[in-house]
């Protein structure tokens, strides 16, 4: 929650920018699951996919539902984009779901620490 206030506190460019980004960031996550999936002679269905998205609405939010991205905040979005950035770089280092779901609440907490907040 800290780490949310501070970064409604700061300037983030315009909504729709940090709505691309999160898009884009979004795309690099299921890029890499399909690859990761793929080298291992695995199918990619758009569950996957959506578990993904699910996941980081539960590491922000703490609920595995969907989410409509075009309602959040900038503040939300701009952690959603680092969330789902280091999502994929986890998948790309052949994380499993359950180290991912393990590691990406302290990944968020550590940001928050870097900037000398504390979160939650």
């Amino acid at each position: 929650m800290a780490l949310r206030a501070e970064l409604a506190g700061r300037h983030l460019g315009d909504w729709s920018g940090s709505r691309k980004k999160v898009s884009t960031s979004y795309q690099d996550m299921c890029d890499a699951l399909h690859e990761v999936r793929a080298q291992a002679g695995k199918v990619t269905s758009a569950h996957h996919y959506a578990t993904e998205a699910k996941l980081i609405n539960w590491v922000l939010f703490g609920r595995f539902e969907a989410v409509e991205r075009d309602d959040l905040e900038q503040a939300d979005l701009a952690l959603m984009e680092r969330a789902e950035a280091r999502n994929a770089v986890l998948i790309a280092m052949g994380r499993s779901y359950d180290e991912r779901k393990a590691m990406l609440p302290g990944f968020l907490a550590s940001i928050g620490a870097k900037r000398g907040r504390i979160t939650q």
